[in-house]
């Protein structure tokens, strides 16, 4: 990613209830990619929660037929369910601030392989919160 820095214009000036432009090191505007990111670190976002697709795809032909109606691109979470779970923890402390918390639903049977990848993230204080059912549905951690 292009280094980015934070740049007020005639634009923003006259509107201030938006935020600034961003541009990359060379004058051009940045991507919204970048521009969340730059925003990220100047704001330092404290809370993130996410129910991410986490059904594996192998079971997902398994699933109540009133679930399968929903596209798969909102259920299927890769071979184990945890792919773009991966994705966010790796992701995830760049974006939090310090003291910043990550807390993510899971699937039955996920939260062992969830704990250890936000642990081996560097993120303390891992918790687990169980359903009404009694299955551990939502682990969190904390970035240092």
């Amino acid at each position: 990613m292009p280094l980015v820095r934070p740049v007020v214009t005639t634009e923003t000036s006259q509107n201030p209830g938006t935020l600034p432009l961003v541009v990359t090191a060379d004058g051009k505007r940045a991507g919204a990619a970048e521009q969340l990111a730059a925003f990220t670190r100047l704001l330092g976002i404290t809370l993130i929660v996410a129910n991410l697709p986490y059904v594996p795809t192998g079971e997902l032909a398994a699933l109540p037929p009133d679930v399968r109606t929903e596209p798969a691109l909102a259920l299927d979470g890769g071979a184990d369910g945890l792919d773009l779970v991966r994705r966010l923890i790796a992701d995830a402390p760049a974006l939090l601030a310090p003291g910043g918390v990550l807390a993510l639903e899971i699937g039955a049977g996920q939260a062992e392989a969830t704990r250890a990848l936000l642990v081996a993230a560097g993120f303390t204080d891992v918790q687990t919160r169980k359903d009404l059912g009694g299955i551990e549905r939502v682990v969190s951690g904390v970035r240092p």
